[in-house]
């Protein structure tokens, strides 16, 4: 087999890794836990023994190892300037830690701008030069796509979208500002106001000891109870808040929303959409198409090996 690159979607529980060929075909396929630790020590060993892993299914020797990681990543050095789901990896170089282990070219980009690339290269934005990936997860990410390339900023910090202040006077965020869109319309905002619903109101069922994720807190909602449905309002307008921005900054094609909390699309897309139609140019808000994710979980494996073969082949640094 060849024309393949190792991709690998480390996240705060889970790291997923494929052999990915130049067409997107995903073939050997390797999960494992996230170590407890979160130490760099720990990441690199588990990266290092899934891609062993996953070679050994080969017939030929990879072009690169490519990651998606859950942190800001400099445009000018390449290194994990913060990963808060992962703090081991806090200005940890891993791409030379990689890089020694593996013996392949490494590749890593920040998970969000991973998932807008595989989005664009093969699923609801492709085709498209300007489009906008809103991910929800644990937390709120985004990726920004221009011309046809991502855009990392000036210290890659570019597509933060979960950081846009949404109150400004609001709930504090791990990033040390105030009110942001990740603490009103990520997985984790959603259990968080579900429990101080049912907390507040001895009425509601179920009790606070059933609500697990968010998904439990969308069930509740498809049932009826308007106490939840109003949860996904509120995560809506905060969405749309946002979104209205972004369309009226940057008018895109598409703004594609996925990550896991997205499954609860029905939920908060209509006050999502009628915030951004108050709030954008006319023009510009009936341009703008507003899509699920296609990809699913694939979505940052796809985009961090399209990233490898376009990097390894141009004859790039390898470091992003």
């Amino acid at each position: 087999m060849k024309d393949i690159v190792l991709a690998a979607d480390l996240g705060g529980t889970n790291l997923r890794m494929a052999a990915v060929s130049k067409n997107g075909d995903i073939h050997t396929h390797v999960k494992r836990k996230t170590p407890a630790s979160k130490t760099s020590k720990d990441i690199v060993s588990i990266v290092t023994s899934a891609a062993k892993e996953c070679v050994a299914g080969l017939n030929s020797v990879p072009e690169a190892i490519a990651i998606a990681v859950p942190g800001t990543i400099s445009s000018r050095t390449g290194a994990i300037t913060r990963a808060p789901n992962i703090p081991g990896l806090d200005r940890f170089d891993l791409v030379a830690a990689l890089n020694e282990e593996c013996r392949y070219p490494v590749i890593i980009e920040n998970d969000a701008n991973a998932a807008a690339i595989g989005e664009n290269w093969l699923g609801s934005s492709k085709d498209s030069d300007t489009s906008i990936m809103v991910t929800l997860g644990t937390g709120v990410g985004g990726g920004i796509i221009i011309d046809g390339k991502i855009l990392r900023g000036l210290d890659g910090t570019a597509g933060e979208i979960g950081h846009v202040s949404v109150e400004p006077n609001g709930l504090p965020c791990g990033c040390g500002s105030f009110g942001c869109l990740e603490q009103y319309a990520s997985a984790t905002a959603v259990i968080n106001m579900a429990l101080k619903a049912v907390e507040s109101d001895p009425e509601i069922n179920p009790p606070p000891g059933r609500i697990h994720d968010a998904e439990t807190v969308f069930r509740i909602a498809e049932s009826g109870e308007g106490w939840a449905r109003d949860i996904f309002e509120r995560q809506g307008f905060y969405l749309g808040i946002v979104v209205a921005g972004l369309i009226n900054c940057l008018n895109p094609e598409v703004i594609v929303i996925g990550g896991g909390a997205a499954a609860a699309w029905d939920a908060f897309m209509p006050a999502l959409k009628e915030q951004v139609v108050k709030r954008t140019y006319a023009d510009a808000c009936a341009r703008a198409r507003i899509v699920p994710a296609a990809l699913g979980d694939n979505a940052g494996i796809l985009g961090v090996a399209r990233l490898g073969f376009e990097k390894v082949r141009s004859g790039l640094d390898v470091v992003v």
